[in-house]
């Protein structure tokens, strides 16, 4: 599993993605970054293995299908796009080989 930050057009929010090998799936994650009086994180919009917050259900199966559901809160750079298709490429996942 490959996970990345994104950066988002909003400071108030966290945003990230990668790669889920055994679900097979990439994935988005956003979240509030401080939501008042919240025991735990708030998530906003997540698509992948457990989606809240969004009309798409089912596996995300393409870098450009991942960068369109994350474009209303942050933006995945081409080079980060080159290393999520790697991830998916790879049989294994392995940090810090696909530079």
């Amino acid at each position: 599993m490959s996970q990345y930050n994104l950066e988002t057009h909003d400071p108030q929010y966290i945003a990230y993605c990668g790669w889920d090998r055994p679900l097979s799936t990439f994935f988005l994650t956003v979240e509030l970054r401080e939501a008042p009086e919240a025991e735990f994180d708030v998530v906003v919009f997540s698509v992948g293995p457990i989606p809240i917050n969004t009309t798409h259900t089912g596996s995300v199966l393409t870098v450009d299908l991942l960068q369109q559901l994350a474009e209303p809160w942050a933006t995945i750079s081409p080079e980060l796009s080159k290393r999520l298709k790697a991830d998916w490429r790879s049989p294994y996942y392995q940090p810090g080989l696909l530079k």
